[in-house]
């Protein structure tokens, strides 16, 4: 009997798996589920470390429940990653003013503003 290994499984699908844990932490966490959003958050971490969604999405997630040192942390790796974001900066912004870092909290705004200037901030 064949059984699928991580090394048999290509870069696509890896990628079409993490997109579909994000989804499925997404719709936890919009739903005030928490636990079970970071877990698939998580989960795509354990694959890859440097994935800058879910990072993003844990620091996101790690604001919302108070937790600013960890948020910022998390949302700096994101913005080094994926500098190109709009989102992680916004969230980053947010995370800067929540704990009085206002001029950093001014610049990740104005990064945002030059990445998407139609965003609705």
């Amino acid at each position: 009997m064949a059984t699928t290994t991580d090394a048999a499984v290509g870069p696509d699908q890896r990628h079409r798996e993490q997109r579909l844990r994000l989804r499925a932490g997404l719709a936890h966490h919009q739903a005030g589920d928490y636990p079970a959003a970071l877990q698939c958050y998580q989960e795509v971490l354990a694959q890859d470390p440097e994935q800058a969604d879910a990072l993003h999405l844990i620091g996101a997630l790690a604001l919302q429940m108070g937790e600013h040192a960890l948020a910022i942390s998390l949302l700096e790796r994101a913005v080094v990653i994926d500098p190109r974001a709009p989102d992680f900066a916004i969230n980053l912004g947010l995370a800067y003013q929540t704990t009085g870092e206002l001029e950093k909290a001014r610049a990740s705004f104005e990064r945002a503003v030059r990445l998407r200037p139609a965003s609705p901030m």
